[in-house]
């Protein structure tokens, strides 16, 4: 595989609106955002960007990279593009949080490993002082058998001292996800629920103008209620087709969150019904911007 040298303070690349084709975003994917851990924002709304270019994006972040903001508004890339993405996104997502677990497990059990050496010493040390004149063979047979075992407890393990965590060379998950106007449709957002079902680093989410109803909503509403742990801050469902009925939805599920600061749900269908559903959620979560 070839190595790239990457610029080491690019963070931010902004290409909007330069009508950038598949063929520059997958350029763009392989040689500037593959296995590259500082560019952290691409922005690339406003483009021709479609479902080869989405795809070519997908694979490079199921391998690793360091984007936290990705920006795709307004881009054609379709329920096929968004599915490749969500599917990349979740599956590095899932990765990131085993080798998580991993080094905890691993730092874990050195910690009982270490314990267990310092208590086979203290036995030794509390056993010589009670029986300091005693040299019998008895004795030299325990002393023998500790020196085995804490010779394999405090014996190199082989490996280099990395685990997968530090492999990962600082590779981040996605904390914003800008896919507004993306014709989507319901397969897509579907895709979307799904993704949300086991991440536990998105914040910022913009679904608007895809032409979503209100049973997109609802199975969207139900992986939210279902994954508590999901960080999410700022939800954009403008210009859908969402009624009070799907409004309901979310508001359910959205009831309590400790995180959510902003919604949008202006140009919608929601009616009297989807402002007072509105109005009563607000006693429960501390919302900074509501747009209707």
């Amino acid at each position: 595989p070839q190595h790239h040298h990457h610029h080491p303070s690019l963070s931010v690349l902004d290409l909007g609106f330069n009508n950038i084709g598949d063929e520059g975003c997958t350029s763009l994917a392989n040689l500037a955002v593959a296995r590259n851990p500082a560019l952290a924002t691409l922005y690339l709304s406003g483009n021709a960007v479609r479902q080869s270019g989405a795809l070519a994006l997908a694979d490079v972040i199921a391998s690793g990279c360091g984007l936290i903001s990705l920006h795709l508004t307004a881009n054609r890339i379709g329920a096929v593009g968004v599915k490749g993405l969500m599917r990349s996104i979740a599956e590095f997502d899932v990765t990131m949080q085993m080798a998580q677990q991993d080094r905890e497990n691993r730092l874990a059990l050195e910690e009982e490993k270490t314990k267990r050496v310092q208590q086979l010493r203290e036995e030794r040390e509390r056993r010589l002082d009670s029986n300091n004149d005693d040299n019998n063979g008895s004795q030299k047979r325990e002393e023998e058998e500790e020196d085995v075992i804490l010779g394999s407890l405090e014996l190199d393990d082989g490996d280099d001292g990395q685990d997968d965590l530090a492999r990962l060379n600082g590779f981040k998950c996605l904390e914003e996800l800008h896919l507004g106007g993306t014709n989507m449709e319901s397969t897509g957002c579907l895709s979307v629920s799904n993704m949300l079902l086991t991440n536990l680093t998105l914040k910022v989410l913009c679904l608007s103008d895809n032409g979503l109803n209100d049973q997109d909503l609802s199975l969207f509403s139900q992986s939210i209620s279902r994954n508590r742990q999901l960080p999410l801050e700022t939800l954009q469902l403008s210009f859908n087709k969402l009624t009070c009925v799907g409004v309901e939805t979310l508001m359910n599920a959205i009831w309590g969150s400790k995180t959510l600061r902003e919604i949008k749900l202006d140009n919608n269908q929601i009616r009297d019904r989807g402002a007072q559903l509105a109005a009563v959620v607000l006693t429960s979560v501390h919302l900074e911007v509501l747009d209707m």
